[in-house]
């Protein structure tokens, strides 16, 4: 848990009165273990009152969450490729990357060879994915 002490910032006689302000003290912010963090932390929750005048009263404001990932295993590889779309003209095959701007040419299952084209990753499912047009002279590929 997170705490940190606040004071009341004093208002001046001269303005109108007003809601009272607590301000963090800098330098007082503490932590304690805790094995369950119960509640709602926000910034608008005011402190409650001092015990007493020469106490600053704490509010205990946030989490601080500490992982050990030592345990974690590595993600997964991905391939080089994960097909969204596949053209064949003859005996060349074309096969465009599902997220990646990658396109590769499969040529007479001999040869292999991959293409970069500008364009953006696609983290979600795309609405519209890619696709890609075989021809004579090649292949679109179409975002």
């Amino acid at each position: 848990m997170v705490s940190d002490s606040y004071q009341l910032l004093e208002q001046p006689p001269t303005e109108p009165k007003r809601h009272p302000q607590w301000i963090p003290i800098p330098g007082t912010r503490k932590f304690r273990e805790v094995e369950a963090a119960i509640g709602v932390f926000r910034d608008d929750t005011q402190p409650t009152t001092a015990m007493s005048p020469t106490e600053d009263p704490v509010r205990e404001c946030g989490v601080l969450v500490d992982l050990d990932l030592d345990d974690v295993p590595p993600p997964p590889v991905r391939p080089t490729i994960v097909p969204a779309a596949v053209s064949a003209h003859g005996r060349d095959v074309w096969a465009v990357d599902r997220e990646l701007p990658t396109v590769i040419r499969l040529r007479e299952q001999s040869t292999v060879r991959e293409y970069r084209f500008p364009g953006a990753i696609v983290t979600e499912l795309a609405h519209r994915p890619r696709w890609a047009h075989a021809d004579d002279d090649g292949a679109e590929c179409f975002s």
